[in-house]
């Protein structure tokens, strides 16, 4: 541009050195002003290049800056990440289950037990409280002791009326020692331990499997040789005791074995536990105890596993509220067991097939409590994919009362994604 302005320049003074030989001969003044009014616009002319120059330079820099953005587009977008002193893994479920339902079985959600009320309607439900939150931790050490801590929840919760609230599953503390540990906290009642693999939440509650999640104070010990053994204390809240107030919570302990069978991965497991308790129900002193037998043992293409018990006032903390004491403050006596084949015909698909029955002394419940509960299932359950299973189970339930008996089935299908 100042190349231009030069030669525009030099046409003028060309153009003003020419006007005597075109014209009059200009008087001395008349050049002084042009030479003035040129030498002006020569000046205001440098001034509009100059702020031209600035701005094509400011102009550049916001260029180079965009471009420099655009290069680590990665820096705004970061994943957001979960921190903690402590190392820690999240993890959950979430599932969703179908359910057509013949009769009442207890629940809309699981099953228990059929009613001595229930009316043979059937009824459909839809249901996603299965859903689960997890968090695990790995905690300090100190003199070769490990802390781990684990919180687990669903949405279970006593609001029938909502589509479920929060409650605690799992909730405790770990410090482990070579092959001791001890936990503190709720876990899974650790006296008849094994459970059936039904699609069903309640995994058989009420009809040959005892099971809960306690708080509970539990000594682990690795005895070697295969063998290892626990001593537990635990009990629910004062006021979950059927027709009793028992100051006294359950002590058990329970020596178990496990060890290779037949030549496979897998490890056949046996275990005998027991637990006791004393206290008053309604005046009289009562014993309630348990003695539980659980085994387990991979065949070559099944697997068999079950439990066998017998015991007397098993309430809540074996899933089993209101079979515990009748309405004269006697402990319940019951006996129960538990049985399932489980197979893979291929490496996604697993067949799963059992019985179970909870059998109370029909002199000590008399009309207060069921006298027998019997359930068969199967089931199909198939990954789709990594994570992801769907299955399909029919359940059906006979449960014998003083006054008749009642029946019912559950066909139920479920997808759930573990995460």
């Amino acid at each position: 541009m100042k190349g231009i302005f030069r030669g525009f320049l030099i046409i003028c003074l060309i153009a003003f050195l020419a006007a005597p030989v075109l014209g009059d001969e200009p008087t001395s003044k008349q050049l002084e002003k042009q030479m003035d009014k040129l030498m002006k616009q020569v000046k205001d002319m440098d001034a509009a290049m100059k702020a031209q120059k600035d701005e094509i330079e400011a102009l550049q820099k916001k260029i180079r800056e965009i471009k420099g953005m655009e290069a680590t587009p990665a820096a705004a977008a970061q994943d957001v990440k979960v921190t903690s002193k402590y190392n820690i893994k999240l993890y959950g479920k979430i599932k969703f289950d179908s359910i057509y339902d013949t009769n009442n079985m207890g629940k809309d959600e699981f099953i228990t037990y059929i009613p001595r009320s229930a009316d043979g309607r059937d009824k459909t439900t839809f249901n996603v409280r299965d859903t689960r939150f997890g968090v695990a931790i790995d905690g300090p050490s100190l003199n070769g002791w490990t802390a781990r801590g684990r919180f687990e929840s669903d949405f279970y919760g006593t609001d029938s009326s909502s589509n479920g609230q929060l409650r605690i599953r799992l909730a405790y503390i770990d410090l482990e020692k070579g092959g001791t540990l001890f936990r503190v906290g709720q876990d899974w009642n650790q006296i008849a331990s094994l459970n059936p693999n039904t699609i069903d939440f309640a995994i058989m509650g009420y009809n040959g499997n005892l099971w809960n999640r306690v708080p509970q104070v539990t000594v682990h010990q690795d005895l070697g040789g295969g063998f290892k053994g626990l001593v537990t204390a635990y009990r629910y809240r004062w006021s979950d005791d059927d027709n009793a107030q028992i100051h006294m919570p359950w002590i058990g302990a329970k020596l178990a074995y496990s060890a290779p069978f037949m030549g496979s991965q897998q490890k056949a497991y046996i275990a005998l536990g027991a637990a006791v308790r004393d206290g008053e129900a309604a005046g009289n002193d009562v014993t309630p105890y348990l003695t539980a037998l659980e085994l387990k043992v991979p065949f070559p293409f099944v697997e068999i596993s079950g439990e066998a018990y017998m015991g007397q006032g098993l309430g809540g903390e074996y899933f089993n509220k209101g079979g515990t004491f009748n309405a004269d403050g006697n402990a319940i006596l019951t006996r129960g067991a538990w049985i399932q084949a489980s197979a893979n015909p291929i490496k996604i698909v697993q067949i799963n097939l059992g019985y179970g029955l909870n059998d109370p002394k029909n002199a000590d419940v008399r009309s207060d409590f069921y006298q027998k509960s019997q359930y068969t299932f199967g089931n199909i359950q198939v990954k789709l994919m990594q994570d992801i299973t769907a299955g399909v189970e029919v359940a059906h339930v006979q449960t014998d009362w003083a006054t008749g008996d009642q029946h019912g089935t559950r066909y139920q299908g479920s997808i759930w994604y573990n995460w």
